[in-house]
């Protein structure tokens, strides 16, 4: 994990610390130790960077089409973690929600509207 790395690492447990004290949430390295994910029961949140460039969200069951986007997200994501990644985009300065959108992901773009009806 590189300092870059590290400092992203902080940001995130700040951002998610009630959920990590819980139990509910772990911070950890990225894959090939690239980035951050953020991990919880239902979904996977990983980050590239820093500073944030690409960001996915990985659930364990994948809606099939567009229209059940959002309602997958939120049979899956927690209102407290909803608020946890509203609160880590604006310590990143909306670079949650761009890197979200670079990802080509409907699913992830999906949550990066969401996050921006926060914002």
């Amino acid at each position: 994990m590189t300092a870059d790395d590290t400092e992203l690492h902080r940001v995130i447990a700040e951002a998610f610390a009630a959920q990590v004290d819980r139990g509910e949430v772990d911070v950890v390295a990225g894959a090939d130790g690239i980035g951050v994910e953020i991990q919880a029961d239902q979904w996977t949140l990983a980050i590239e960077g820093p500073p944030p460039s690409v960001a996915y969200l990985a659930i364990d069951e994948e809606p099939e089409g567009v229209e059940a986007m959002a309602e997958a997200l939120e049979g899956v994501v927690e209102p407290d973690e909803l608020v946890a990644m509203r609160s880590l985009d604006r310590r990143l300065n909306g670079a949650l929600r761009m890197a979200l959108r670079e990802s080509g992901d409907m699913l992830s773009m999906e949550l990066a509207s969401l996050l921006a009806e926060g914002a």
